[in-house]
């Protein structure tokens, strides 16, 4: 017991380790640890800090205005410096965004795309070079919110306008043979009914890559088989080795780790692997977001379904006024001031929360 309390007692941050904390010469910090601010005034930090991820901008502007204002009349124009580039940095972080780019910078990229899809359709005895590749892969978390990607890399290229997200919706448990399965058949159908409508061919792909292993290609060929569409070339890539498994074949193919035709479908694997790992995201945190209407009495499915369709999501919801969620169905003044008292009073107690989880006297 002694040495766990001179252990303690050992790790206490004091004015010397301060000295060489990283965060306290980037000025990142403010040194609660130290006694540098009081509780309350880093639960007021804590708060604000809050305020701006629920995307109340507007106070946290106008309260750094007005701290630059007195530094400046205090001739502390060193202070007043940093406010105004607090300022500056706050209105390019909270403007909108039109445009999005699907496909991260970070995404390697061939520096020979064209001859890795040739070297590829060599490899795989195709007929002629992939022009257009798609990728598939399945996120769930335990069997919850589970999601299909497909992906398109055309002349071995990303092609954003091909990237398309799969909710599924015949499968209830982790079963990631069936969710591909549905994946494919939901695809190709259309494909197959577009292309009947449109008297034309091209818009198959000349190779499927599914991230996985046997299995999830025999799932994915069985479903083509049965669309008439068992000519469409389709092979798995599997992580632990890279092997490549292509239907009715238990022996893989292994390709030298340094030849660009694996590194193309590395790269169609990874990206199709990302892509529905980002959809799978966003869907939990909706949901997380969502759940807190359902602690409030009197809100029910029909009216939360009636919110979030007018709001779109929690965050704006919480900037809405009494006058705005009145218009929404089956709302009126009295449940639209409860409900925007409600969410305010949830803010608050999430902030006290936090507030007690980073105050060391706090108990257990």
């Amino acid at each position: 017991k002694q040495f766990f309390l001179r252990s303690c007692k050992a790790f206490t941050p004091n004015g010397n380790d301060y000295k060489h904390c990283m965060y306290r010469h980037l000025k990142f910090c403010t040194a609660p640890c130290i006694g540098n601010v009081t509780t309350e005034e880093y639960k007021l930090q804590v708060k604000s800090a809050c305020e701006f991820m629920d995307g109340q901008i507007e106070s946290i502007r106008e309260q750094l205005k007005h701290e630059m204002e007195l530094a400046s009349k205090g001739l502390n124009f060193e202070k007043a410096a940093q406010l105004r580039d607090a300022i500056a940095s706050l209105e390019v972080s909270t403007q909108k965004q039109r445009n999005f780019d699907r496909v991260p910078y970070s995404l390697p990229l061939a520096i020979h795309p064209e001859e890795d899809m040739e070297q590829l359709g060599r490899i795989l005895g195709l007929s002629t070079p992939p022009i257009r590749i798609e990728g598939y892969d399945i996120s769930n978390i335990s069997g919850s919110f589970s999601v299909g990607s497909l992906v398109s890399f055309y002349k071995g290229k990303p092609d954003p306008s091909g990237y398309r997200r799969f909710r599924i919706k015949s499968v209830t448990q982790q079963d990631d043979f069936a969710c591909m399965a549905e994946v494919i058949e939901r695809r190709y159908t259309r494909l197959k009914r577009e292309s009947s409508c449109e008297k034309q061919e091209s818009s198959f792909p000349q190779l499927i890559v599914i991230d996985g292993g046997l299995g999830q290609v025999n799932a994915a060929y069985g479903v083509l088989k049965q669309l008439g569409l068992g000519e469409i070339p389709i092979i798995g890539l599997a992580k632990k080795l890279e092997e490549i498994y292509r239907p009715g074949e238990s022996s893989p193919l292994v390709l030298d780790h340094s030849l660009g035709a694996l590194k193309l479908l590395q790269r169609i694997r990874d990206e199709s692997h990302r892509f529905a790992n980002n959809y799978n995201a966003q869907l939990r945190l909706r949901k997380i977001q969502e759940s807190i209407l359902d602690e409030l009495p009197g809100i029910g499915e029909h009216r939360k379904a009636d919110l979030l369709k007018r709001f779109g999501s929690v965050h704006r919801l919480r900037r809405a006024t009494v006058e705005e969620i009145a218009e929404v169905p089956r709302f009126g003044m009295q449940l639209a001031t409860k409900l925007v008292d409600f969410l305010k009073a949830r803010s608050e107690t999430d902030v006290q929360k936090v507030g007690e989880t980073n105050d060391p006297t706090a108990k257990n």
